[in-house]
């Protein structure tokens, strides 16, 4: 591959999209921001079918003659030309080069680095995304856990001892709320699956790694299913591989999911939170704290790229002293929504609960029954042994793929399983504790953070 001899350049449509729980922020018109636009607004970047397949870029690549024979009178063809013939003469210094067509894309997307170093990367760890989580857990329970709001708007109501988070589903703000579009919400939240938690994280990840100084960062479908482990297309020219972008259904499930969280609005109930003192020398104060966002959402479109910041919910857990935040293994993110639902619920719950004990040194201990509820994990009352064997099976993966270090029955629940009767033992065993700790170079980490907290306290 020698030259770049032709580009056909092709501009990216734009559908403007607001959103309450990911802000997209500014306009890409055809890979530059426009400075005459105001400087936040909402917007996304898009192609379609023909903005795909219209782009391509020629490429020389260096042709090789076969051998020739000293009793033929005439050279043999090389192999290119019996192949290929351009539809005109060509100018004779191509007459070593092959022009191979290759796709390319109809302008530079923007960059979105990993944020994850050795396999790990911080997100907010605040009661708002657990929520938000909870709720996503339990969208396929339907009516039975989401329930009409007043507006008639499906909403997931998730309550703690530290406050409550209401997650509701809201349509377009120039969409009139009728009934018919009412049923579609309920429709969408039956379509929520484990892959918008993984989305959910994942751009929240990018946004505290690499936001800009006005707080927006920029997201790529690619980017999110690269952080998922999905193995983008190849393709061939002539003997080289290159990559050739992922599939278009793999980045349509990626929109699909960004659009759903869009539409979604959280709001806070009295939710506890430390307020800093006047004095410098006193401890933060203790406060509760109620917000209700506001936000709009858009039409559907195949987007690939978005910039966005998250939704003012967020915002006090962001800034001290209520900064909360947690290491997320990148192999949380891979794990099938489908066939490894057990171990991305329950990579979920010690991803946050191994981050809110940290200051403990003791494991983190949970019981079977509450902790399988709040993930919507199914249970088996006709066969009680495939639901132990799956969870204990789920829990050896999280152990094995290092995304926790270890964990165990705690020796009561040992006890309690030596003498288990042969049958209707289930809520028995619901009612056991586990203990789980979480993988060394999590541990290290908070550690460290720890003693910085100490010092400057």
């Amino acid at each position: 591959m020698i030259a770049v001899l032709a580009a056909n350049n092709g501009h990216m449509p734009c559908s403007i999209i607001p959103a309450p729980l990911l802000w997209p922020v500014n306009h890409w018109p055809g890979g530059a921001v426009s400075a005459a636009r105001p400087q936040i607004f909402p917007d996304r970047l898009h192609t379609d079918d023909h903005a795909q397949t219209s782009t391509s870029l020629t490429v020389a690549v260096r042709r090789w003659p076969l051998t020739m024979s000293a009793s033929m009178p005439r050279p043999l063809p090389r192999l290119d030309e019996a192949l290929w013939r351009p539809r005109r003469r060509l100018p004779d210094w191509l007459c070593c080069y092959l022009l191979v067509e290759l796709p390319a894309p109809a302008a530079p997307l923007p960059g979105a680095p990993s944020p994850f170093r050795a396999g790990l990367a911080a997100v907010p760890s605040c009661l708002a995304v657990q929520g938000v989580l909870a709720g996503l857990h339990h969208a396929d329970a339907g009516v039975s856990v989401w329930r009409r709001s007043d507006r008639g708007l499906p909403t997931f109501t998730y309550r703690k001892a530290g406050g409550t988070i209401t997650t509701s589903v809201h349509p377009p703000r120039d969409r009139a709320r009728s009934d018919v579009a009412v049923a579609a919400l309920w429709d969408m939240v039956k379509d929520v699956c484990d892959l918008d938690g993984d989305v959910l994280l994942s751009v929240l990840a990018h946004a505290l790694d690499h936001a800009g100084p006005d707080g927006t960062t920029w997201i790529t479908a690619d980017a999110i299913l690269d952080d998922r482990g999905i193995r983008p297309k190849t393709e061939r020219a002539g003997t080289v591989r290159y990559r050739a972008g992922h599939r278009r259904e793999d980045r349509a499930r990626i929109a699909a999911c960004m659009d759903r969280l869009e539409r979604l609005w959280v709001d806070l109930h009295d939710v506890t939170l430390m307020e800093l003192h006047p004095d410098p020398g006193a401890r933060p104060r203790r406060m509760r704290l109620t917000h209700e966002n506001d936000g709009r959402a858009g039409t559907p479109s195949l987007p690939i790229a978005w910039r966005y910041r998250p939704g003012s919910w967020l915002d006090p857990f962001l800034a001290r002293p209520n900064r909360q935040t947690a290491l997320l293994a990148r192999q949380v993110l891979r794990y099938d929504p489908y066939r490894e639902r057990w171990e991305k619920r329950l990579a979920r719950y010690a991803t946050f609960h191994l981050r809110m004990d940290a200051k403990r040194t003791a494991p983190l201990v949970r019981r079977i029954g509450p902790l399988l509820d709040e993930l919507n994990l199914p249970m088996d009352h006709r066969h009680p042994e495939r639901t132990r064997t799956r969870f204990e099976r789920a829990l050896g993966r999280l152990t094995q793929d290092g995304v926790i270090g270890a964990w165990i029955y705690t020796p009561a629940a040992q006890d309690i399983l030596a003498s288990l009767p042969a049958r209707q033992w289930i809520e028995t065993w619901r009612g056991l504790t586990i203990a789980l700790r979480p993988s060394p170079a999590v541990a290290a980490h908070y550690a460290a953070l720890a003693t910085v907290a100490r010092a400057s306290s």
